[in-house]
């Protein structure tokens, strides 16, 4: 059982990245740079390989490498892997304003779970979801 107000520990995790391995990763960072993520950091100098992205409390990691299986990804259906929700407060209005080349979007609509969500498929053919809480208040 999971208490309900842990003591603090100091060595517990306190932050958070994903990391997703991309074909090309001057693409990928075009993609989430259109989601509203900045360049944090990236190596090697020159012709990066790697780049750390930020969004407010969010950091994702790009890693280009030959072995990312794109193409494997982007035949698989839909919540057939990791899905990366990103929490707004107009997600589909957010959506339609972006030029996201290389990629499926889809509005879904109002979910039976009070979420409206926005499906994308990024470049690479990771599942991105923009939502949107139709509830916040939890009426």
């Amino acid at each position: 059982m999971i208490p309900n107000d842990p003591a603090p520990n100091d060595s517990a995790p306190n932050d958070a990245a994903l990391l997703l391995n991309v074909e090309d990763l001057t693409r990928s960072q075009a993609f989430y740079a259109e989601l509203g993520f900045e360049l944090i950091r990236s190596w090697p100098e020159g012709e990066a390989r790697w780049c750390s992205m930020r969004c407010g409390s969010i950091t994702i990691m790009l890693n280009e490498t030959k072995r990312s299986r794109s193409s494997e990804r982007r035949a698989r259906g839909d919540y057939s892997d990791a899905v990366l929700y990103l929490y707004m407060d107009d997600a589909a209005s957010f959506a339609a304003g972006r030029e996201l080349p290389d990629c499926k979007v889809r509005h879904v609509g109002p979910q039976d779970y009070g979420l409206d969500e926005v499906w994308i498929r990024d470049p690479d053919g990771y599942h991105v979801v923009l939502a949107t809480d139709l509830n916040p208040d939890g009426a």
